[in-house]
């Protein structure tokens, strides 16, 4: 078992609640997704080819050993075999075997920046997963202690008209809202079971069954605004624009080593030649390979036409997320200002109403459908409010994962 495979394992453990479902917290939830396969895979594979890098010689032309046997004939006495071998060695005047580890080093660049791009990658998705499915959890919740009141409620109306001090009307009204209510029950059930199986698949993890939250929200620390503009400046080093730099950066290593493996050669070396005579003779070899015309045009061309697509990829990337980046910041705002409103007003405001209604009906003043359709739109709004607080949690989250992944280190 790989090291990865043990940390998602124990954390599957350590979680394993009562009711036997997996349960994770936001943090075991960031930390298990950056042990997903992709992540995983990616970074073994820069560090295997990292090591095996290493091996490539600088010598790039190989021993070559020339042997031709023979026969002197029509020679009267000196008539016999003959033999000549020759051995050169080639030596890139272009210092070719330099260029090629430069190529095969930025390969390995690409694949660890491809790995930091999928890792936050990762991050957001098992972010916004956990937060999504925790609010979804939360509101079921919420909606099945709603249900349970309101048949609770649809039975008491139903003893009361039949002791003549009901309505039908209440009866009618109470059961609307009961169905209505175990409508929404069944949807909510349904988007919990979805959204734990997508905490799996953003986590790495392959299970029988869907998981679930525990813990609270992530309270993560955030500078003011203008530090955080500041910041965003460098939106240039994120991972995914970064990953397009490096491929860029590759490709022309890639153009030049192409230019290179066709560079001048010189062969030297030597041959021996044994006559039929026994006569020994030895000659010093000295040849060159002179690139006139060959020299990688077609394989320097795709690879500079790859490395000016990913600048344009990059450079599209700059303009896209310092667009999201500023989104970002505008969600902090939008979405705790929507929170405050539905805490601060729109609540309070549905209680006094509830309070008004209920004194009304004690009075003799109001029905008992007009207090139902209140507590129930108190109901409403009070899922609107978890829904509110998991985008005002999940726009911070997402600023402090770029945050994050601006601070960090490349490689």
């Amino acid at each position: 078992m790989t090291s990865s495979s043990l940390v998602i394992a124990l954390v599957w453990a350590a979680l394993l609640g009562p009711d036997h479902q997996q349960r994770l917290s936001f943090d075991e939830s960031i930390g298990a997704s950056g042990s997903s396969p992709i992540v995983t895979g990616l970074e073994a594979a820069a560090e295997h080819k990292r090591n095996d890098d290493r091996g490539i010689p600088l010598q790039t032309q190989n021993l070559q050993v020339t042997v031709m046997p023979g026969a002197r004939v029509n020679a009267g006495a000196d008539d016999g075999f003959e033999l000549q071998t020759t051995i050169t060695q080639g030596w890139s005047l272009e210092r070719y075997g330099k260029v090629r580890r430069a190529a095969a080093a930025a390969e390995t660049e690409v694949l660890a920046a491809d790995a930091r791009a999928q890792a936050l990658e990762r991050q957001f998705g098992a972010a916004d997963t956990w937060i999504r499915l925790h609010a979804a959890e939360r509101r079921l919740t919420m909606a099945r202690s709603d249900l349970a009141l309101a048949e609770e409620l649809v039975a008491t109306l139903e003893l009361a008209r039949e002791a003549g001090v009901g309505t039908r009307v209440d009866v009618a009204e109470a059961r609307a809202i009961a169905a209505q209510t175990e409508g929404t029950v069944v949807v909510l059930a349904g988007e919990v079971h979805d959204r734990g199986l997508a905490l799996a698949r953003e986590t790495g993890a392959v299970v029988t069954a869907p998981l679930g939250t525990r813990g609270e929200y992530p309270n993560p620390v955030l500078p003011d605004e203008a530090e955080l503009r500041r910041r965003f400046a460098a939106v240039d080093q994120l991972p995914a624009i970064q990953l397009r730099r490096v491929r860029a950066r590759a490709a022309l290593a890639l153009a030049h080593e192409a230019q290179r493996a066709r560079g001048a050669v010189l062969n030297t070396g030597a041959s021996v030649q044994v006559e039929s005579t026994n006569e020994l003779l030895l000659f010093g070899v000295v040849g060159a390979s002179i690139p006139v015309a060959e020299r990688g045009q077609r394989e320097r061309a795709s690879a500079r036409a790859e490395a000016r697509r990913s600048e344009a990829e990059a450079e599209q990337l700059v303009v896209e997320l310092a667009a999201v980046l500023g989104t970002a910041l505008h969600e902090l705002r939008h979405t705790r200002e929507r929170v405050e409103l539905l805490r601060e007003r729109s609540l309070p405001a549905l209680d006094e109403l509830i309070a008004a209604r209920a004194a009304a009906l004690e009075l003799g003043e109001g029905t008992r459908a007009r207090l139902l359709e209140a507590q129930h739109q108190r109901n409403l709004v009070a899922r609107e409010l978890t829904l509110a607080e998991a985008d005002w949690v999940f726009a911070r989250v997402t600023v402090w994962l770029y945050l994050e992944a601006l601070a960090a280190e490349p490689g």
